[in-house]
């Protein structure tokens, strides 16, 4: 056996040649040895939550202070989608109590399905979006009721 170093491109591989019988034909490459190997890279799937916003109570909206409520939502908490992307199906309806915890919507981001769970109990009181849409990240999909759970 014979070892080469070849460089092909800037890339440098070690190869290891047999020679055959007493011809002075080449012979092809018996194994493949990288000189300098580089290790398959690591994906790490992102952990994503839905942010949750508190809308200001009818006492407090007197306050100079005090944030205004988004238009088209009345009150609660407001589940906010994560990431851009395509929601693939609404698992809740409005009325539905749900725990902590409990999946909301599946959403589809970069050919990867997220699973938008709840951040605290309470009972559904708005839905804004439908399977199929379009949404932005930070847009509110539903609405959820905690006081008096």
């Amino acid at each position: 056996m014979k070892k080469f170093r070849i460089t092909v491109e800037g890339k440098t591989f070690e190869v290891e040649v047999e020679e055959l019988g007493g011809s002075n034909e080449s012979t092809s490459v018996a194994s493949y040895i990288p000189s300098n190997p580089v290790a398959a890279p690591t994906v790490i799937a992102p952990t994503m939550m839905p942010t949750v916003n508190s809308t200001p109570k009818a006492s407090d909206q007197n306050s100079p202070t005090a944030p205004t409520a988004q238009s088209g939502v009345s009150g609660g908490k407001e589940i906010k989608a994560p990431v851009t992307g395509t929601i693939l199906r609404v698992e809740v309806k409005v009325g539905d109590v749900i725990n902590s915890g409990q999946n909301l919507i599946i959403l589809e981001a970069m050919k990867m399905e997220t699973e938008i769970q709840s951040p605290v109990a309470g009972k559904v009181t708005q839905i804004l979006t439908k399977n199929g849409e379009a949404v932005n990240s930070g847009q509110t999909l539903l609405v959820l009721e905690t006081a008096g759970m």
